[in-house]
């Protein structure tokens, strides 16, 4: 079968190309200099360049190795932090749903909101999956005062771990705007940020962050 003429010209093309750039390094590159300066003194030279960024390459990928397990090994531990997530809109506001991945307690002491525009929780109810659903939740809320401090702690049992289920529970939070006007279709983003620590010797001081849409979180 007969090779287009173009073939040909590309294959030559490039034969010389790379034979221009290998002559450009072979003369260029620093770590060959001198009179004693030859293609066998070249490679030799090259190769050891090469052995290190391989071995660069293999510890990379060893960290990354070393990395992953201890995360696995702080899962089964149960020592990741707690987690939030959105949740839905409930009849009187927000309902976000907090897992406390954790093997100790997660105890809640404040809920601040940082948002365009001021605002606040007027009350926290803590609830149990299947009362998600009710329609007369205010009246199992807390109070929150403005700094987000809560009248009364949240605490979240630990994770027990080895195939039990974490621990969790569901807050509706009802909020609203500090100068009272209307917010309906405000599609900016609020996060909000549950403040508290572990109850560990160390009682570690955490805070878990959940992004919510400030139409879905406040109260209309």
């Amino acid at each position: 079968m007969r090779v287009p003429s173009y073939v040909n010209r590309y294959t030559i093309a490039s034969a010389l190309a790379g034979a221009a750039i290998g002559l450009f390094i072979f003369t260029i590159f620093p770590m060959c200099r001198g009179d004693n300066c030859s293609v066998q003194g070249w490679l030799s030279a090259l190769s050891g360049w090469a052995a290190a960024a391989a071995a660069l390459v293999t510890l990379n990928v060893l960290r990354k190795q070393v990395e992953s397990q201890n995360k696995q090994i702080k899962f089964l531990m149960g020592e990741n932090p707690p987690v939030a997530e959105h949740w839905r809109y409930g009849p009187f506001g927000v309902i976000i749903r907090l897992v406390n991945w954790n093997q100790t307690k997660f105890i809640i002491n404040a809920i601040e909101i940082q948002a365009p525009e001021r605002l606040l929780v007027h009350s926290v109810a803590p609830l149990p999956f299947e009362r998600t659903h009710e329609k007369s939740l205010l009246q199992l809320g807390m109070d929150v005062d403005d700094d987000g401090t809560l009248s009364s702690p949240i605490t979240i049992p630990g994770w027990e771990g080895r195939g039990a289920e974490p621990a969790e529970i569901f807050l509706e939070m009802p909020c609203g705007p500090g100068d009272g006007r209307s917010m309906e279709g405000d599609r900016r983003i609020a996060t909000v940020l549950f403040k508290g620590h572990l109850s560990g010797p160390t009682r570690e001081e955490i805070t878990v962050a959940v992004d919510v849409p400030i139409d879905e979180l406040v109260f209309v």
